[in-house]
């Protein structure tokens, strides 16, 4: 779930294909499972206690915030094309820092502060590497997330055990990306969801729920198809185009909580 999902690895075609049909019918049967097996913790009667209310709304908000670091919204990169259309540098440094402090800070309303501020180490190295680099991956194809969020979150169990609790999340992640196949080749812009089962350890600091440490992975998702609706532009400004437009909502289920940072 964290930054480390949007690696580039490269494999090929055939390979691709394999993996992504054969990790969507585990996530489907692990899912089926999940549901099946878990009871309903969260009240009495069905109605959520203050408690559980404040505890589920602690992993979604959580869980969508994280989901968020180490991507360049288009918005910034448009800002340091040239006349001609082609990227002078993947972030300046100025535009580094505010969109670091922009995609760290809420991080630390929702998770512990010792938590919270190794995954902003890890949301600052990321974005540092991609500024250096160019956004230029290991292959020599370019490779950046400009978006990314949460759809249709669902917690399938809440558990409060005095000033902790577990909440097991099951929700759809998304990123959008702007990469290339091959470096010569030209710019692509992939929708990418992918559904996972997870479950997270909170703990009680305040009055305040906050995720303690990293969930544990009670099923990993994977996308049902690699890049939805992906289309190829010869070049990275129609591609940012493009990726502006892109209608997140219509092809992916409840991403009511899509965001973009300005």
């Amino acid at each position: 779930m964290s930054v480390s999902r949007r690696g580039k690895g490269r494999w090929n075609r055939n390979e691709k294909r394999s993996i992504i049909a054969v990790t969507a019918a585990l996530s489907v049967l692990c899912a089926a499972l999940v549901f099946a097996l878990v009871p309903n913790r969260t009240g009495f009667g069905g109605q959520d206690s203050e408690e559980a209310a404040a505890a589920k709304q602690c992993v979604i908000n959580g869980h969508h915030y994280l989901s968020q670091t180490s991507i360049v919204p288009v918005a910034y990169l448009r800002r340091n094309l040239d006349a001609e259309g082609n990227l002078i540098a993947l972030l300046t440094p100025e535009q580094n820092e505010l969109l670091l402090k922009r995609q760290t800070e809420p991080l630390f309303s929702f998770f512990v502060p010792d938590y919270a501020e190794a995954m902003a180490n890890v949301a600052e190295s990321n974005l540092t590497a991609m500024a250096e680099s160019g956004g230029i991956d290991g292959n020599g194809c370019f490779s950046v997330g400009v978006a990314a969020g949460l759809a249709d979150p669902k917690v399938t169990e809440c558990a409060i055990h005095g000033d902790t609790a577990e909440v097991t999340l099951n929700a759809t992640d998304w990123l959008l990306c702007i990469d290339q196949d091959r470096p010569d080749g030209g710019y692509i812009v992939r929708l990418i969801p992918s559904r996972n089962t997870l479950r997270y350890r909170l703990k009680k600091m305040k009055e305040r729920w906050y995720i303690a440490e990293n969930p544990e992975m009670i099923c990993p998702g994977a996308p049902t198809r690699y890049g939805i609706g992906q289309r190829e532009f010869a070049t990275l400004s129609a591609a940012m185009a493009a990726a502006e437009k892109e209608e997140i909502e219509k092809n992916i289920p409840g991403a009511a909580y899509f965001h973009l940072f300005p």
